[in-house]
């Protein structure tokens, strides 16, 4: 009885709606038309039932809409939707530009206070001294011509910097340019949009028309040679000196490589995690019902080599009974995030 009256109330619904159009739009005629035509009285209690007639089939229509699109979710009950959000990175142009003008200021005072020149007579006790050392006590770490050599680069140099400066920052404008219609950040996600929690669920995503997709800390393997451009302070030359044969080995010592062993957690909630340019997989533990998450827990970059972006992924889990294969949709986002600290490394 109650799916009978749900039935009838939407029909109800339904008819008044379009009942309700009829006045509308003959009042809005008589306001620009003459209309003194009486409609037979057929037409004005006929016109009613077909008006219901015709919201009976809308009803049912949609009812059996709805039936259709449950029975495909009974068929497979998981389903996915994937979305790639882009970002354009924000690469710090006006700090960049302050950056070159504190340098340019820097090398006018290093030039102001620069060093002269040291006489070969001036270290030649060290020399001497150099001569008479014993291998394990140590040794003169350079002669005054060769400390001479370089205090003269070094001042050419700061004359560089100082000079053409002007020149750097039409070179960062016109690399940023380049740079922000080629590198993106990417995050991928994918929402449970099935009738049922799903586990162990297989992404593969697959990067189309040689546009790639790579960690954060690859940018600079990519052709991101911003920090390139802006020039390094050189360092002041140090004048000869004694120098232990002990010191060298113990900078070794300290750069000594360490080795990072990373094992992967099986219960972890990404599992497997491959990152190829071309190329994306990993298996999620579980995803409930509704749940949207960042497929990659990392920073990715998107490089863009044509127009055309489009991925294609597939999906396998527990609970499907098929390979899954969602559109993905892609959205430029107005936001712009910064890349990490590249000009340290």
């Amino acid at each position: 009885m109650k799916i009978f009256i749900k039935f009838t109330s939407k029909i109800f619904k339904q008819w008044i709606i379009y009942l309700g159009l009829i006045p509308t739009v003959y009042d809005l005629l008589s306001a620009y038309l003459d209309l003194n035509y009486k409609f037979p009285q057929w037409v004005i209690f006929g016109f009613p039932i077909i008006i219901l007639l015709y919201a009976i089939y809308q009803v049912y229509r949609d009812e059996y809409l709805k039936r259709i699109k449950l029975e495909k979710k009974l068929e497979g009950p998981t389903n996915y939707k994937i979305t790639a959000n882009l970002y354009s990175i924000d690469y710090e142009k006006d700090e960049k530009i302050k950056q070159l003008e504190d340098i340019k200021i820097e090398a006018e005072k290093k030039l102001a206070s620069i060093p002269l020149d040291m006489e070969v007579n001036e270290v030649e006790k060290y020399l001497q001294v150099s001569r008479v050392m014993s291998v394990p006590t140590g040794f003169n770490n350079k002669s005054a011509s060769a400390y001479n050599s370089e205090l003269s680069l070094y001042k050419l140099n700061l004359e560089d910097i100082a000079l053409n400066i002007e020149t750097y920052k039409d070179k960062i404008n016109a690399k940023i340019n380049e740079l922000s219609d080629t590198f993106y950040f990417i995050e991928f996600y994918i929402e449970n949009v099935g009738i049922t929690s799903d586990s162990e669920i297989q992404v593969d995503l697959n990067c189309l028309n040689d546009n790639i997709v790579f960690p954060e800390a690859k940018i600079l393997s990519h052709g991101m040679d911003l920090y390139k451009l802006i020039p390094q302070m050189p360092s002041t030359p140090e004048k000869p000196k004694i120098q232990s044969p002990y010191d060298d080995m113990n900078n070794r010592l300290m750069h000594a490589s360490i080795f990072d062993f990373d094992i992967p957690d099986p219960n972890a909630f990404r599992k497997w995690v491959e990152i190829n340019e071309d190329s994306c997989s990993l298996t999620i533990r579980d995803l409930q019902v509704g749940d949207k998450i960042n497929l990659f827990k990392q920073k990715l970059i998107f490089m863009k080599n044509t127009d055309d972006i489009s991925f294609t992924v597939t999906i396998k889990s527990k609970e499907s009974t098929k390979i899954l294969k969602p559109k993905v949709t892609v959205d430029i986002n107005q936001t712009t995030k910064t890349l990490f600290n590249y000009g340290d490394n």
